[in-house]
């Protein structure tokens, strides 16, 4: 059998082993490329995704404080919520008024009256043994 190849030179295998080395960079570069690319992508998602909970926290304590402020300025826009926060802050009082003290007496609600039937060893008992 005959050979139909050519015969190809060394200058011929040299430029297409280079062709081919050059090729291989080239790929090889473009991949490094693309994961390089790809790696500062995922950072930034990171970061963003990081800031946009930070956002949706702040937002909600932003909600809240913005109700308590909406309802403490709703209760200083009538006349008795501003009395409210001003004796409430100063500890003031109209004129003629003045403080109340409750006293609780320790005995029976009926006011005293129980101790007056209640006979002379039984307010002895009572007075030692107090509970």
């Amino acid at each position: 059998m005959r050979d139909f190849r050519k015969q190809r030179s060394i200058s011929h295998d040299i430029f297409n082993f280079f062709a081919l080395c050059a090729g291989v960079l080239l790929v090889l570069g473009l991949t490094v490329f693309s994961v390089q690319a790809a790696w500062g992508m995922y950072t930034k998602f990171v970061v963003a995704s990081k800031g946009h909970d930070a956002a949706k926290k702040e937002l909600s304590q932003l909600e809240v404080q913005y109700a308590r402020v909406s309802v403490a300025v709703d209760n200083l826009s009538t006349e008795r919520g501003e009395e409210g926060e001003i004796r409430s802050r100063f500890g003031v009082a109209r004129p003629g008024e003045g403080a109340i003290q409750i006293v609780r007496n320790g005995t029976s609600s009926d006011g005293g009256q129980n101790m007056l039937k209640e006979s002379l060893w039984g307010r002895i008992f009572r007075a030692v043994f107090v509970w």
